[in-house]
């Protein structure tokens, strides 16, 4: 609160004449008797100030007081014992954005026939990364123990995001040292542990058979020592990627589709158009997914230190021979031991009995006879790993186990789950930084009166500058702290008018915002509508603050659209970018309708007044506009790119025409400045548009249930509303319905079909594209597509966060 201007008397400010200082000088007041009206003011205003001062250093000691014993009890720092922090990836779904809280409820009560050992958990990239940097930064925090397998559960949206966690986990392992975050910062920043021993990490896996062995097992290569089960498996397939080519079954159906496109690389169309790869199709594809695969290798073979002998022959070699057993991988190096199952629960009792063996040779007796998971209510992880051997045969757990785990360097007590651990890392945030706020106004009332500093010293012991913030915490950077914002806006997903509206309603209110000094964009799209793309990167440019982007899992076409202006871009050397290209598609169902006796005449003012029917055949006026529009929106794309990113525009073209890119090709295109994830974009916004320690705000914000009804109710303006419609169907959904239908009817010929087939196939085509708005169509030339090669390799690294009920593709990762 702001002190009082002179002059003006406090409103809805009384005297509390319980309180000791306000009672005491009310009553006082009220006994003398002032002469002099303006004296009396005077004082009055004094008392006033004063007790508002002692009520506001009570409020901040009496929180501080509660929160110290609330949280910092609680908190690993503040504990003796030793903790083991245990990250459960096989029941882990990393994401982006978790949905609002009641649709998680909704979906929690629908699935709660699962038991609460099968749940999969929805975790946020960034959530998981700032607790894993905070384990390492925790004295007591001595280990750290992933979970992997147990079945084809292992979830994440991509490599990209596979890699920001791998980074977390790096610092996690040179924690010991000196040393400069791969991804926490965009400045050497020198990390100075007290204690010169590294941290173990554990990672146990029943198997690494399954779909995503290569994702899985490269995450799990950062950990030191790496556990497989003796019956265990592992498959390092290598990448590989599957296109559908419809042109011919299309032709059957009588279905006609005309491509407007420019960029040779821009081969999203091709899944309508040709029946096999094309030569550039073909050239693209391969690259991406080889320099997708190198990295993966490359990953491996630098965290897992012996295997210094393997070269691309040695890879060729691993890919070849197809499922290792368990005996074959730890002879080649690539896991450390086989045990017959986790090794977790044998760690933690093997250091519980040699700590009652000090005790007892010391004379005393442990008086807690509980296991530490037990204690710590973690009887998940047992329940997935086995249960606890009995305490008859603790004593010949050294030597069962001599050779299946190494117990030299583990010297944790106790395990802690990842939720319970970020949950005590969130609190303990949350307390620092009211803790900073309570800071700012007792500075703002010393500043605003000599009387008050005086009251606050004497009665609490909170003295300029330091007020309630014990010295050795404080720094300028922190004071600011409070005063300070980053915004994170999340794009994610398909860019379609809807998300074009949500972005632009929270840069508007960004804009207005005086605490927000900067913006870091988090952008995980592969691509959308053209005209929506341009919504948003119009706002940025009219927001007058620097923009960071941050490219997730995948940033490409009209997701590196909206990238062009910002100040610095941000990429994994994993994820999917580029794509600048542009196409337009036209379906000319007339023929498919002739052949189900379906006559349609139009009548027209103008020989483009039918140019999004889907029954008028292609004319030469409308081939004509739409292939001008096309080259006028690819021109602009290329201009954008070439003022962003100071190139000229034949660079530009060299690298443009629809090519994807990996992040690590796109650094040396000059498409990105910097490899690194969302934290170190969020702190180079810190670092040079903030006092270095500004507090993240997430955008668009979430709304409770609760203020979704009452904003339906309350029928607000359109401009405040956000587009909960359903969007149009996209040409991948399309193209899903087509396959489906041939699925239906085993692939056959018009004629031959049953009549209810045919009904089936006419309403999933004709129902649905009647049913929606043509000239607002992603698929039209009035929102012109800007998307990636829609692969499977490109699309397991960003589930399509759009469903429409429309049947898979055979290989989506759904």
């Amino acid at each position: 609160m702001a002190p009082t201007p002179r002059g003006i008397k406090p409103k809805g400010i009384k005297l509390s004449k319980k309180s000791s200082v306000g009672g005491r000088l009310s009553g006082l007041l009220q006994r003398v008797s002032f002469s002099s009206p303006t004296l009396q003011r005077f004082v009055k205003r004094s008392v006033t100030l004063l007790s508002l001062s002692a009520v506001v250093a009570a409020g901040a000691v009496a929180y501080d007081y509660k929160i110290e014993q609330d949280v910092d009890k609680n908190s690993p720092k503040q504990t003796k014992k030793k903790k083991v922090l245990v990250l459960d990836f096989s029941s882990m779904k990393i994401v982006e954005e978790k949905p609002p809280k009641y649709w998680r409820t909704m979906l929690s009560a629908a699935l709660d026939s699962e038991s609460s050992e099968d749940k999969v958990t929805e975790v946020e990239i960034r959530n998981l990364v700032d607790t894993i940097h905070a384990a390492a930064d925790d004295p007591n925090i001595v280990a750290l123990y992933g979970i992997f397998g147990h079945g084809f559960r292992f979830s994440a949206g991509g490599l990209a995001q596979v890699e920001e966690v791998r980074n977390a986990l790096k610092v996690f392992r040179e924690s010991h040292r000196i040393h400069w975050e791969p991804n926490k910062t965009h400045k050497s920043v020198l990390l100075r542990r007290g204690n010169a021993t590294p941290k173990p990490m554990y990672a146990y896996a029943d198997t690494f058979a399954n779909p995503f062995g290569n994702t899985e097992f490269y995450l799990a290569s950062i950990f030191s020592h790496i556990h497989l089960q003796q019956n265990g498996e592992l498959q390092l397939f290598g990448l590989a990627t599957s296109n559908v080519f419809l042109r011919d079954a299309l032709k059957k159906y009588g279905i006609k589709v005309h491509v407007f496109k420019h960029g040779k690389y821009k081969t999203a169309p091709n899944v309508f158009t040709e029946q096999s790869y094309v030569r550039e199709h073909k050239e693209n594809t391969t690259t991406l997914v080889k320099s997708l695969n190198d990295q993966i290798c490359d990953g491996i073979v630098q965290s897992r230190r012996g295997l210094t002998a393997f070269d691309n022959i040695v890879w060729t070699m691993i890919h070849n021979y197809g499922t290792f057993s368990a005996s074959h991988v730890k002879r080649l190096g690539l896991v450390d031991f086989i045990p017959r199952l986790g090794p977790l629960h044998v760690l933690l009792q093997s250091n519980k009995k040699k700590m009652a063996t000090a005790e007892e040779q010391n004379g005393n007796t442990m008086t807690d006879k509980s296991s530490p998971e037990k204690e710590n209510g973690n009887n998940d992880t047992m329940t997935k790993e086995g249960s606890m051997p009995h305490s008859s045969t603790m004593s010949a757990i050294d030597d069962s186990w001599k050779n299946e785990t190494d117990f030299d360097k583990f010297s944790a007590e106790e395990s802690i789950s990842f939720t319970k651990y970020s949950k005590l890392v969130e609190q303990r945030n949350t307390y620092q930084a009211r803790k900073w706020k309570n800071y700012a106004r007792l500075k703002r009332l010393a500043e605003g009166s000599a009387a008050a500093e005086t009251v606050m010293s004497t009665l609490f012991g909170y003295s300029a500058p330091y007020f309630n913030i014990k010295k050795e915490d404080y720094s300028e950077a922190k004071e600011k702290s409070g005063e300070e914002k980053i915004a994170l806006l999340n794009v994610t997903g398909a860019i379609n008018d809807g998300v074009a509206r949500k972005v632009a309603h929270s840069i508007r209110k960004i804009k207005k915002s005086k605490d927000i000094k900067a913006v870091v964009l988090r952008i995980d799209s592969p691509g959308g509508s053209g005209l929506a793309a341009e919504n948003i990167f119009q706002e940025l440019k009219e927001l007058k603050k620097p923009v960071v982007c941050s490219m997730g899992n995948v940033a490409a076409s009209a997701g590196y659209y909206i990238a062009t202006d910002c100040k610095r871009i941000f990429a994994m050397p994993t994820t999917i970018t580029g794509s600048i290209g542009v196409f337009g598609l036209k379906f000319d169902l007339s023929e498919m309708a002739a052949q189900y006796g379906v006559n349609v005449e139009h009548v027209a003012t103008g020989p483009h007044s039918t140019s999004y029917n889907l029954f008028q055949p292609m004319t030469k006026p409308v081939k004509t506009n739409f292939s001008r529009n096309v080259d006028r929106f690819y021109d602009y794309f290329k201009q954008l790119v070439s003022n962003g990113r100071g190139m000229t525009m034949s660079e530009v073209e060299a690298i443009a025409q629809g090519r994807v890119w990996t992040g690590e090709q796109a650094k040396q295109v000059g498409l990105v400045d910097e490899h690194g994830g969302l934290v170190r974009a969020i702190s180079y916004a810190q670092n040079n548009f903030t006092s270095g320690d500004a507090a993240i705000e997430v955008w668009p914000k979430q709304t409770s249930f609760l203020e979704k009804f009452l904003k339906r109710l309350a029928d607000s303006d359109e401009e405040e509303k956000e587009d909960d419609t359903e969007d149009s169907p996209t040409m991948s959904e399309i193209g899903k319905a087509f396959i489906s239908m041939l699925a239906k009817n085993d692939g056959s010929s018009p004629s031959a079909q049953s009549r209810d087939a045919q009904h089936h196939f006419l309403s999933q085509i004709l129902g649905h594209a009647g049913s929606y708005n043509l000239s607002t169509m992603p698929t039209s030339l009035s929102g012109i597509m800007m998307t990636i090669d829609e692969n499977e390799a490109i699309k397991c690294l960003l589930t399509d966060q759009s469903h429409h009920g429309w049947s898979a593709l055979p290989g989506d990762c759904e």
